[in-house]
């Protein structure tokens, strides 16, 4: 293949990847931890449904990339992507394999809780990050949350009584998954007092806290967009 035809094929892949980055960015910009607005749901579901479409291109379009390296073998292009190939692992892009703690959280039941405030019954944003910051502190190899690797740009957002990720819209139970020292991720989990206080809901209001270790356990890598919009660098010293 011609090197102009390769630089369209990678001009349209990282076009895509942009388009995908920026609508998932779009849609977890709001500061609003939980929202009831109708309008703001109706806008999420519009932008999933094109995040969507535009994620099946991209896969294509990757698919198609892969095709072409191969076939590129001996090549500045395949020695780079060997470099490329050494660093996926540590970077979130391929799949691990580990022991394994699993934590599950989901809302608390109406019936039994009509006097509470709604806002108490549901989980938030800052109980799942809670529960990933723990699991990091634990040194956690490598994180999942529902069927999603977290990378470094990841972020947890919530609108209503559900989840976005990267894109992707998900309802209660969240399952986190980390991949790691369990005796380690489970001494943090154990530990962090933000933790403790969404454990007493649990007993008050009938939250929902489900963790459990797993063996041999597999997450996947993560495959979508790798842009950065913006990067400020770190000051010397800091």
């Amino acid at each position: 293949m011609n090197e102009r035809w390769w630089g369209l094929l990678a001009a349209a892949v990282f076009g895509v990847a942009g388009f995908l980055f920026a609508a998932s960015s779009e849609i977890a910009a709001g500061t609003d931890l939980r929202s009831d607005t109708a309008a703001l749901k109706d806008v999420v579901s519009e932008r999933l449904a094109i995040v969507d479409q535009r994620q099946n291109t991209l896969t294509e379009l990757q698919d198609r990339v892969k095709v072409l390296t191969r076939e590129q073998e001996g090549t500045d292009a395949a020695k780079a992507q060997g470099a490329i190939d050494q660093l996926s692992a540590p970077a979130g892009l391929l799949p691990l394999t580990g022991p394994a703690v699993t934590v599950s959280l989901t809302d608390a039941p109406i019936e039994g809780n009509e006097e509470a405030n709604p806002d108490d019954l549901v989980v938030h944003q800052q109980d799942l990050q809670a529960v990933i910051n723990a699991m990091w502190r634990g040194g956690a190899l490598g994180i999942q949350v529902m069927d999603q690797r977290l990378i470094n740009t990841s972020a947890v957002r919530c609108v209503g009584n559900t989840l976005i990720l990267q894109g992707r819209v998900y309802s209660p139970p969240f399952v986190v998954t980390g991949i790691g020292d369990q005796a380690a991720i489970e001494r943090e989990l154990e530990r962090d007092d933000y933790l403790r206080g969404y454990l007493a809901a649990v007993e008050f209001f009938g939250l929902g806290y489900e963790q459990v270790r797993g063996a041999g356990v597999t997450i996947p890598g993560y495959d979508g967009p790798l842009n950065i919009d913006s990067a400020t660098p770190i000051k010397e010293g800091r």
